[in-house]
C-alpha cells in the first residue's frame, strides 16, 4: 500500500471507530491504542474452502490480511 492509502484506511477506521462505538481515538490517546496490522506474506496463508465459492484452486487462494484494531488500554477498562 501506497502512505497515501495507508492514511485513507487510518482516516476511514478512526470514522468507524466514532461512529459505531462512539469512540474517538484522537480524543481518547491515553485511553486506547490505533494498530494497523498486516499478515505477513511468507506465512502464505491460503483459503482452501470459501462458502458459495465451488471453483477454488486445489492449492487455495492467496488471503492477504489486513486491518486496523482499537485496543483500550485505560487500566479501569473504559474511555471517557
Amino acid at each position: 500500500m501506497s502512505a497515501n492509502q495507508v492514511q485513507k484506511l487510518r482516516t476511514d477506521a478512526l470514522a468507524y471507530f466514532k461512529e459505531n462505538f462512539g469512540v474517538d481515538p484522537q480524543q481518547h490517546k491515553k485511553d486506547v491504542a490505533i494498530r494497523l496490522y498486516e499478515t505477513n506474506p511468507v506465512v502464505n496463508m491460503r483459503c482452501v474452502y470459501l462458502s458459495g465459492v465451488d471453483d477454488i484452486p486445489p492449492a487455495g487462494l492467496r488471503v492477504r490480511d489486513g486491518g486496523v484494531m482499537m485496543t483500550v488500554i485505560n487500566p479501569n477498562g473504559k474511555y471517557s
